[in-house]
């Protein structure tokens, strides 16, 4: 267990571990004043061991190891563990912009944007980006896929399952 001083923030505030070519990332929710939780994403160097804070609010992997991490309204994609990022287009039906996603997520090959109750997804790691039927709440605060079935739990607390990763059904 990492504690605070050597690592930057509390194990307790991780949201997410991710490897990413020999490195670790790190998804971290810091309990602060108003707004009330603020996203940051940490990085753990392969070479030296230490923790590593990034430009990046949230970060996400697919199963087959490609990063997505939401950073100032942009979201970038590495196809390489972190060592290079490429700025992906935003989708035409958001105004050309990534502002305001709540939540950045990824399950399966599956990537996943949410903001307010609008849910989006890519199934080509970015590229071109498709609107979900309306869910049961307004993120997606966890993602999984495993065995052929997707899992998701809402910000609301609603659990949802999926065979496809797209039409979801509440299973509480």
């Amino acid at each position: 267990t990492q504690d605070t001083a050597t690592t930057g923030f509390q194990a307790a505030s991780v949201t997410g571990v991710f490897p990413g070519g020999n490195d670790i990332w790190a998804s971290v929710n810091a309990n602060i004043s108003w707004p009330g939780f603020q996203k940051s994403v940490h990085k753990r160097d392969a070479g030296t061991g230490q923790w590593l804070h990034t430009p990046f609010e949230q970060i996400a992997a697919t199963d087959d190891g490609h990063l997505f991490a939401l950073s100032n309204d942009t979201l970038m994609r590495s196809d390489d563990g972190g060592a290079n990022w490429y700025v992906l287009p935003p989708p035409f039906f958001w105004g050309g912009t990534y502002y305001s996603f709540m939540d950045l997520s990824a399950a399966g090959n599956i990537v996943y944007l949410t903001r307010a109750n609008i849910y989006v997804y890519s199934k080509d790691y970015g590229e071109n980006w498709l609107e979900m039927p309306p869910l049961f709440g307004d993120a997606f605060g966890f993602v999984s896929y495993d065995n052929g079935k997707f899992t998701a739990a809402t910000s609301n607390s609603v659990v949802l399952q999926s065979t496809d990763g797209i039409n979801w059904q509440s299973i509480n």
